[in-house]
This record gives structure tokens, sequence and C-alpha cells, in this order.
């Protein structure tokens, strides 16, 4: 009877810690990507209201024109939606 060792290949360290940024980033998407979820869903929720009384809107409208009026609005749908979306379909793809 004759006994095999396996050997086992390890990544080389910079590879290891590439890995090691790509999961944190992934999991760091995972919580921007939730929180986005969050405010989308209170907004919307805002639908449910309806109109207030001596108000030409509904709340709902009320809510969607103080978003798009935010001056930074491009800057932070690139930085939460848009770029974390991307590195989530690169990660998928490396992960095992």
């Amino acid at each position: 009877m004759s006994t095999a060792t396996a050997t086992h290949a390890t990544p080389s360290a910079s590879l290891g810690a590439t890995h090691f940024l790509l999961r944190r980033l992934h999991s760091l998407t995972g919580i921007i990507f939730g929180l986005y979820i969050c405010v989308h869903l209170l907004v919307n929720a805002t639908l449910l209201e309806g109109t207030r009384e001596g108000a030409a809107s509904s709340v709902f409208q009320g809510q969607v024109n103080s978003i798009h009026s935010l001056p930074f609005l491009l800057g932070v749908e690139w930085a939460m939606i848009y770029i974390p979306s991307s590195s989530t379909r690169c990660t998928a793809f490396t992960s095992s």
C-alpha cells in the first residue's frame, strides 16, 4: 500500500492580496446596494401617502423632485450604482 501526499498549490502573495481585496470590494458593494434598495423602497412607499391637502403635487412627486435637484446626483449615481455594479460583475466570474 502506497501513501501519496498531495501538494497544495499556494498562490503568490500578490494574487492572494488581489483576491482578498476583490472579496472585500464585493462585500462593500453588497452593503452599498442594500442601502440603495432601502432608500428606493422608502421613496416608493410615499406613493401610499397620495396627495396632501393644499399641495399641488403628490408626496411622491415631491420626493422625486428633491432627488433630481441634488447637485451631486450624477456623482452619487456613478459612485453608488454604476461602479459597484460593474465590480460585482467582474468579481462574480473570479469567485469560486
